[in-house]
């Protein structure tokens, strides 16, 4: 059995989640928060709270005060206005919208046309800022290619293998590349200060500040790191995603339900036999049933789905666990104080000391294995037996 199998499994699953409630984890409790997924999704119209967005082709038009996320294959931004903007995909493409602030992540990234009015960071195999575009603030640009055409009214800070520069920086501009080219329509107001192997820089293009050369640094010949600490570092990192990522989705769950996930923690504490007794038999009959139902052939979309279900039980479970074992150990700490409910932060704390636990145990060979079959089957049953009983009571 691999050693950090199930964190690792959890890392797929939990992927977009964590980077999008590490930025977001305090707000969601304050704030209403839209969702929409699918995989063809078009956002238009006005928006009043912050968006989450899914899929594998999106166009966003929002209107929107607050901010916006997104992560799929395709993105435009079309036409949309947002205060924050984060966007992750495969290609993204910025036209004719409006944001205070933008974080881009993707393999091409295409700011067309449109403002920002503060600062821009970006990252991609190929990035680009045309014509059309204007930056308010600073852009921070990195990428196999960078191209910058449209006018950067702070400081252009860029890394890359090749990074052109074709239109205006009002600020200082600092370029760390492998070539640097400067166009005739280059405008740039303050230092020029670059570090690359190879550079081409007009003669008609404009300088206004000083020019800062910084010699190439020759790469330091290092030792071999030992397997040891290739392994160490291997499984702190980790353990750290797991426990990041678990306590962030324990603690979202909380947030998003709180009475359900108070009484599935309940259950653990109070019934933990007959917990684990019903989750280990839900677990059980999974491969069976769907054997059963693929083996019908007519039955084939509820196997599906029944896959689809369990799925989404292997994190639930272990976040519902995670939540049962955080109260508990919050009652045994606070003697007496336990008893009041825990606020944004106590919820968000215990649920990270408690997925650390998990993880920490989880880590440990072979006993590490059944401990996370242990806590899933515990949080399985529990998010069932909560669920009976909200339905039996309407």
């Amino acid at each position: 059995m691999s050693l950090l199998s199930p964190a690792a499994r959890m890392r797929q699953v939990l992927a977009l989640l964590t980077a999008v409630l590490a930025v977001s984890a305090a707000p969601l409790a304050a704030q209403a928060v839209e969702f929409r997924t699918g995989r063809q999704v078009e956002i238009t119209g006005p928006f009043e709270d912050v968006l989450f967005v899914s899929g594998d082709r999106i166009r966003l038009a929002p209107q929107s005060e607050d901010d916006v996320f997104a992560a799929a294959e395709t993105i435009a931004f079309d036409g949309g206005r947002a205060l924050n903007l984060f966007l992750a995909a495969g290609q993204v493409r910025f036209q004719e919208g409006q944001a205070r602030d933008a974080l881009l992540l993707g393999r091409d990234i295409d700011f067309e046309d449109g403002v920002v009015a503060d600062d821009v960071y970006a990252a991609g195999r190929n990035v680009r800022v045309g014509p059309g575009f204007e930056v308010g603030g600073t852009a921070f640009l990195a990428g196999q290619t960078v191209t910058t055409e449209g006018p950067i009214a702070g400081e252009l800070r860029t890394a890359g293998e090749t990074v052109r520069i074709e239109g205006s920086v009002s600020g200082d501009v600092v370029v760390y590349a492998q070539r640097l080219e400067i166009g005739p329509g280059a405008r740039i107001g303050g230092d020029l200060t670059y570090e690359v192997s190879e550079v081409e820089i007009s003669p008609e293009a404009v300088i206004s500040g000083r020019t800062v050369v910084q010699e190439p640094r020759e790469p330091k010949r290092q030792a071999a790191p030992s397997p040891w600490a290739a392994v160490l570092g291997g499984v702190f990192w980790s353990l750290a995603v797991g426990v990041v990522g678990g306590g962030l989705l324990t603690f979202a769950l909380a947030m998003l339900f709180p009475g359900f996930m108070t009484a599935a923690a309940g259950r653990i504490a109070e019934r933990p036999l007959p917990t684990l007794g019903l989750g280990f038999l839900l677990a059980l009959i999974a491969v069976p049933l769907i054997a059963v139902l693929f083996v019908s052939v007519i039955g084939i979309p509820l196997g599906l789905l029944v896959i689809g279900l369990y799925l989404v039980a292997w994190p639930a479970g272990l976040a519902a666990f995670a939540y049962g074992l955080a109260m508990m150990v919050r009652r045994l700490a606070a003697r007496g104080v336990g008893a009041e409910p825990p606020g944004l932060w106590g919820k968000l704390g215990w649920s990270l000391a408690a997925t650390a636990l998990i993880c920490l145990v989880g880590a440990i060979p072979i006993v590490g294995g059944f401990a996370w079959l242990l806590a899933w089957i515990l949080g399985l049953g529990a998010l069932v037996a909560a669920g009976r009983e909200a339905l039996a009571r309407g």
